[in-house]
């Protein structure tokens, strides 16, 4: 898979296109497969580490999560064993 990552902070150049292992979700996790997200405000000022206080939730150093983002539009591709509210092939949003 794709995906956009943030492994220090600083401006839009931190950002890298990699290629990534597709990973396999967890009994109660849902594994969506992503056509369009968004960068918001928010996720710029993270990108940043700022404001400073911050980076005691989100990273000291660098971002515990490196991929950014929380919106998104996309099918669900794979559900773990737990799961009852979404089957594979449904539309999902956040």
């Amino acid at each position: 898979m794709k995906a956009v990552v943030c492994s220090k902070y600083g401006g839009p150049d931190v950002l890298q296109t990699k290629v990534l292992d597709k990973p396999i979700p967890k009994d109660d996790e849902v594994l969506v497969k992503i056509f369009a997200t968004s960068e918001t405000a928010a996720h710029c000022s993270i990108r940043k580490g700022i404001p400073l206080v911050g980076r005691l939730l989100i990273g000291l150093t660098k971002p515990k999560r490196p991929i950014p983002g929380t919106d998104l539009a996309g099918e669900v591709e794979a559900i773990g064993k737990d799961v009852t509210q979404f089957k594979a092939g449904n539309g999902a949003l956040q």
